[in-house]
């Protein structure tokens, strides 16, 4: 392959590491899911879908995953949950990138000039509290948010700088997050590392949704101020063959005092791990 401009300092041209960052995502080895807990958070956006084009027209990726995340909600052990991965991509829908997927929703994104790509996405969310154990969730029940926006990313030969914003439209929550986000990818032969740092934006709504106590539930009310929520991951992949791959996450976040100044938070992070295999026809 030629380059169209100058090396960078690690001699990786710019052509060049936008066709590694191709076949990445046609290999779903940085995937967006749509999970409604740190999962959410984290894969989300540092398993960055970005609507690049390929070689291939169409792409079916099939796999099976677990997730080891901790909880801060109080008397709530950390929860091992296997992840069922299923997700189709074809390139060529109206001239852009359309995917969807038990871990990413659906997505629907645009390449456009000088490294950047557009998307809107549709995703859904359900709040950690349904599931925590211990007495202190008694009472409080969230229904299923199903949230609609658009993610922007922008790739450079020193890496990708994500923007996303998602709305509530079903009424769960009626909040905002919005996402930002910068990944590097280090190729290393069939091995590919992906450190990556961001912030989340979550409003008042979403806050409470997800740590706080409703004006409906069977307790005291207690709503979650607007906050930023700042956090750290790094991903490894690596090809097993030209159709099998293996990804590994682990990840942490940071979860202010607007948080955990509620009721039924005990801790002011949350860690997640994340094993996979996948694999791509």
């Amino acid at each position: 392959m030629s380059c169209s401009a100058e090396p960078d300092d690690a001699g990786l041209c710019f052509d060049q590491y936008l066709a590694v960052l191709s076949d990445l995502e046609r290999k779903k080895l940085m995937q967006r899911d749509t999970l409604d807990n740190l999962m959410l958070g984290l894969l989300t956006t540092m398993l960055i879908a970005i609507a690049l084009p390929t070689q291939a027209e169409s792409v079916w990726t099939l796999g099976v995953g677990v997730s080891l995340e901790s909880s801060p909600i109080k008397d709530d052990d950390p929860r091992l949950s296997p992840i069922p991965i299923a997700t189709y991509e074809n390139d060529n829908i109206f001239g852009g990138t359309f995917t969807i997927g038990t871990t990413e929703g659906l997505s629907y994104g645009h390449s456009l000039p000088h490294g950047l790509s557009v998307s809107g996405l549709l995703d859904y969310r359900t709040s950690p509290l349904d599931d925590a154990d211990g007495s202190v969730t008694d009472g409080i029940d969230r229904d299923l948010a199903i949230e609609v926006g658009g993610q922007i990313d922008y790739l450079t030969s020193r890496g990708i700088f994500s923007a996303s914003v998602l709305g509530d439209v079903s009424g769960a929550h009626n909040g905002v997050e919005a996402t930002l986000t910068y990944s590097l990818l280090i190729p290393l032969g069939a091995w590919t590392f992906q450190p990556s740092l961001g912030v989340h934006y979550r409003s008042q709504g979403l806050g409470t949704y997800l740590y706080g106590i409703e004006a409906d539930d069977d307790q005291d009310p207690f709503r979650v101020d607007d906050h930023l929520s700042p956090f750290a991951s790094l991903t490894t992949s690596v090809d097993l063959s030209e159709h099998w791959s293996a990804i590994a996450l682990v990840g942490g976040e940071y979860l202010p005092d607007a948080v955990t100044d509620s009721p039924l938070i005990d801790d002011n992070y949350t860690i997640n791990t994340v094993l996979g295999l996948t694999f791509n026809f």
